[in-house]
């Protein structure tokens, strides 16, 4: 999904792992997740997810921001087609040293 801010999860396919396109977005939600989804998103360019203006994204006190490469994960606690909660499980920034561990 390239400059989506509430990207349809599930309209992009059965996978699990997403990659967004190299446009910048600041992403507020998630639609189309069911209640327990888990899936993982790849940065292509700069996405930005508003972890702080809404109740939709959490799993930080400020709002994060990727870059080409960087992973986050995340898991669903309220599905819907427009409504859904999804909480942050994981987050890879790919530049800084990783070698001791996620």
């Amino acid at each position: 999904f390239d400059a989506d801010t509430t990207p349809a999860i599930n309209a992009y396919g059965s996978s699990h792992v997403y990659k967004t396109g190299a446009t910048g977005a600041t992403i507020t939600e998630f639609d189309e997740v069911y209640a327990g989804q888990r899936f993982t998103i790849i940065s292509g360019g700069a996405i930005v997810y508003d972890t702080t203006a809404n109740a939709r994204l959490i799993g930080s006190s400020v709002d994060i921001t990727t870059a080409a490469g960087d992973i986050t994960e995340w898991i669903c606690d309220v599905g819907g087609s427009t409504s859904s909660v999804c909480r942050l499980v994981q987050f890879t920034d790919v530049s800084v040293d990783n070698s001791g561990g996620i």
